[in-house]
């Protein structure tokens, strides 16, 4: 004990900050490993003959309100975060000064028929993107402060040149699903049969064409951008987004009708993934790979320093 009393400061907080980081690792890891276990076990039901109750789906994502996305692509959800980075005495970092999570319901439509994912209290597992403020168009400081004006002191040109001044201080995160975009969901499912809801674009052209869409050789043609003969989990995102652009910016709302609804509950909680669900399982054993792996090192790493600073 004497080490933890009398021993210098960078030598207690390099011994607590492993040990601190370790655990989190550790139950991160196994928070995703559960995780991955659950989407594997629970087998995909169609929207059309869903059951009451736990559910997994998947399918294709639609938007029932008009959010735009930093590149100006039409989403179906966004959770956009603006930090600052800032010093505080001898410690400095990136602290969120705004935050924005979309709540409007989600069509999902896996060409049976279609249903709504509420995302209150979800876990949203999405491709995050990073945007350094000073970098990013004129275009897209107004695109941002028409959809967030209560955040557009952060998106002025003023704050822009501010940032590139002093090395760029101001940075947007973005988590998005995509109009159209592939789309995963585990939750409770209530059927609802001849429920309305409102569809964002051309939601009924875009359904025509659904097969077509999903058609392995109209894939592997429109996918596929490298040419190499596999599509990857990024080119089919885009693949299944740019397919459904022309149907989702198109003006105007459509009624339609709708299955039932998935949501979160205190037995089923909600999961929603950017993706299907072979590339969510692939994505949730790589996190749990490196987070455990990663946090039982840094925890053995930190108790082993402090043994040895105690001479034991």
């Amino acid at each position: 004990m004497h080490f933890i009393l009398s021993g210098d400061d960078s030598a207690i907080k390099l011994v607590g900050s492993l040990i601190v980081l370790g655990s989190m690792g550790i139950v991160t890891g196994y928070r995703a490993f559960r995780a991955k276990r659950n989407v594997e076990d629970t087998a995909c039901s169609k929207v059309v003959s869903a059951p009451q109750g736990l559910v997994e789906l998947q399918g294709q994502a639609w938007p029932t309100a008009t959010l735009r996305s930093v590149d100006g692509r039409l989403l179906s959800y966004w959770h956009l975060q603006v930090q600052k980075y800032q010093r505080c005495g001898k410690s400095s970092g990136w602290v969120t000064v705004y935050n924005f999570q979309s709540s409007d319901p989600i069509i999902l439509t896996d060409g049976s028929a279609s249903c709504l994912i509420v995302p209150e209290k979800a876990e949203v597992i999405a491709i995050e993107s990073t945007y350094q403020m000073h970098k990013i168009s004129q275009e897209q400081r107004d695109q941002l402060t028409r959809s967030l004006p209560e955040a557009a002191e952060y998106f002025s040109l003023a704050g822009q040149i501010l940032g590139g001044l002093f090395g760029g201080n101001v940075r947007i995160l973005e988590k998005k699903i995509m109009a159209g975009s592939p789309m995963y969901a585990r939750g409770e499912f209530s059927t609802m049969s001849g429920s309305l809801a409102k569809a964002v674009g051309d939601y009924e052209g875009y359904l025509g064409q659904y097969a077509k869409i999903n058609a392995p050789g109209f894939q592997a043609r429109m996918f596929d951008s490298n040419h190499n003969g596999k599509i990857s989990e990024v080119e089919l995102i885009n693949g299944y987004s740019f397919a459904a652009s022309s149907f989702a910016h198109k003006p105007g709302i459509q009624t339609v009708s709708t299955s039932g609804f998935m949501f979160w509950s205190q037995q089923h909680k909600l999961i929603i993934a950017d993706t299907h669900q072979k590339y969510l399982v692939n994505r949730l054993g790589t996190k749990t790979y490196l987070t455990l792996w990663g946090g039982v090192l840094a925890f053995a790493l930190g108790i082993f320093l402090l043994l040895q600073k105690l001479g034991l």
